[in-house]
């Protein structure tokens, strides 16, 4: 089992006002893609990633609207379509290593991790990616 954390140095906060493009829904997988603009607000590249393994929560106005877990993760995801356009306006981390995600139209995504110590989620920010796994500590 992995206990693998975001490191206090890993570039997170490059995913602010970064517009949610693509998410890729796979069974066993999810794969969100965002773009940025490129100083000039015309122009956009390429930015952050987040592949999600364990699960997710998805929140308006701290109401649960839809969540799926570990096997069932492709099946119950269609519900993040909602946050496609949207930008990460904030960002917090949760205990257990869990991080969450509000986006402009205040939907919030939380990202949640498995409690036996499995990669959970991935994180590619500025070139640099980071698995996380549950940690109780954190």
């Amino acid at each position: 089992m992995n206990n693998l954390s975001i490191p206090d140095d890993f570039p997170l906060d490059v995913l602010l006002n970064q517009e949610l493009t693509q998410i890729c829904i796979g069974s066993n997988e999810i794969g969100l893609r965002f773009y940025q603009t490129a100083g000039d607000p015309h122009k956009w590249k390429p930015g952050a990633s987040i592949d999600i393994e364990a699960g997710f929560e998805l929140f308006k106005d701290g109401i649960l609207l839809c969540g799926s877990f570990n096997d069932r993760l492709g099946f119950n995801s269609g519900g993040l379509t909602v946050l496609l356009r949207q930008s990460v306006v904030a960002l917090k981390r949760l205990p257990k290593n869990e991080l969450s995600l509000t986006f402009s139209g205040g939907f919030s995504l939380n990202l949640v991790t498995d409690a036996t110590g499995f990669e959970s989620y991935h994180l590619q920010c500025n070139e640099k990616v980071v698995d996380v796994a549950f940690h109780p500590q954190n």
